[in-house]
């Protein structure tokens, strides 16, 4: 498994593009992206988020955030706890 990290998207996820993270192209699923703190791409709470989180599901890596202070906590308290690599996460897509 290999970990890459960056941090504060805000909803913005152009870095993962291939052009400006060519590394991405070479990992698989079992790899992860791990963004931290300020993600934003659970801002809504609804149907609006969706297209940034399934591209981000269609990405060939995983990518793992870790809350920040700028994140729509009333939306994130929602999607249920699972255990994954020894820890507890909320999973936002499979």
């Amino acid at each position: 498994m290999k970990i890459f990290a960056t941090g504060d998207t805000h909803g913005n996820f152009e870095r993962f593009r291939p052009e400006y993270f060519p590394e991405g192209q070479e990992l698989t699923k079992e790899d992860v992206v791990l963004q931290l703190g300020d993600f934003g791409g659970v801002w809504f709470g609804d149907e609006r988020d969706d297209e940034a989180l399934d591209w981000l599901k269609g990405l060939p890596f995983t990518v793992a955030f870790v809350s920040g202070n700028h994140e729509n906590y009333d939306a994130l308290v929602k999607y249920p706890i699972e255990n994954w690599h020894g820890g507890r996460v909320q999973p936002i897509r499979p």
